[in-house]
């Protein structure tokens, strides 16, 4: 096909099944649970720093003296490890799980998460002075269990050629994307939202704006809200101004939307220039 010819309705169904025969059909599923399971976890532990306080409180005991010295323990979380599936037998033996079996036994397709934890005990005198008593590294203490999608990274079916599939009483063409809850296959349906850190104009027919510019600025990392900023411009027949809307929690946007000021209109290009002005518009804007 030559650059000038017209992009026809059976191109367009062309590059669909191209798409759908490298990727498939729940590769958006597969990708979502393997960023959640090997980056997200860490990342929210990360977030909120990990550490965890706990400051004995005196009781009033008939007879003793107040004021005395109190105890404080601090855990603190680190790096989180990801076991592959695997199943205790009541005899206390282990023995790696399959999905087939998580189905005729009745049971949940999952994986056991580890964390490092760090526990430092401190005493704390009467003057509220902190000393550190003692400190312990614990590596690798069970954090808690969470179901494994099939043919996700930490699946056992991960990377498994026909013959393989097959030897593990699995379909090949079966492509995964779902869970083995109690025996029972579940799927978590998938939600469009609008990506982050991306500006989006707005022409508006009806109403006091003629165009508006939003952005939802995020961190790339770590697990707190989206902060939405709104730039709107009047319509020309009332007036010229530019509104900007900042968010009440007065975050400042990431590098990726960092571009972004408050701007003031000028009889220029409309949308065009509200576009530009997020990016340094050459046309009158400061």
């Amino acid at each position: 096909m030559d650059d000038d010819d017209e992009i026809r309705q059976p191109d367009t169904w062309e590059i669909i099944t191209k798409y759908f025969d490298e990727n498939g059909l729940v590769q958006q599923q597969r990708s979502s649970y393997n960023e959640f399971i090997l980056q997200n976890i860490q990342e929210i532990i990360e977030d909120y720093k990990g550490q965890i306080e706990v400051v004995s409180v005196q009781q009033y005991m008939p007879g003793q003296k107040r004021g005395g010295e109190r105890h404080k323990v601090q855990v603190e979380f680190g790096k989180v490890r990801i076991a592959q599936p695997k199943v205790t037998e009541n005899d206390g033996r282990t023995e790696r799980m399959l999905p087939y079996m998580a189905r005729l036994r009745k049971l949940t397709y999952s994986c056991q998460l580890y964390v490092d934890v760090l526990v430092r005990k401190y005493m704390i005198g009467p003057d509220g002075g902190e000393t550190l008593g003692s400190e312990e590294q614990c590596e690798k203490l069970p954090l808690g269990k969470i179901p494994v999608m099939l043919r996700s990274e930490v699946c056992r079916l991960n990377m498994k050629n026909n013959k393989d599939m097959m030897d593990m009483k699995e379909c090949p063409q079966d492509q995964g994307g779902y869970f083995v809850i109690n025996g029972s296959e579940k799927v978590v349906l998938a939600q469009e939202r609008r990506a982050n850190n991306l500006v989006f104009c707005f022409k508006k027919t009806f109403g006091k704006f003629s165009y508006i510019a939003e952005v939802g600025s995020q961190v790339e990392k770590g697990n707190k809200p989206p902060s939405t900023l709104f730039m709107k411009i009047w319509n020309r027949e009332t007036n010229r101004c530019t509104v900007c809307s900042y968010p009440a929690s007065g975050a400042r946007p990431p590098a990726s939307t960092r571009p972004l000021r408050f701007v003031r209109a000028a009889p220029c290009c409309g949308a065009t220039c509200l576009l530009q002005s997020l990016r340094s518009c050459p046309r009158g804007w400061s």
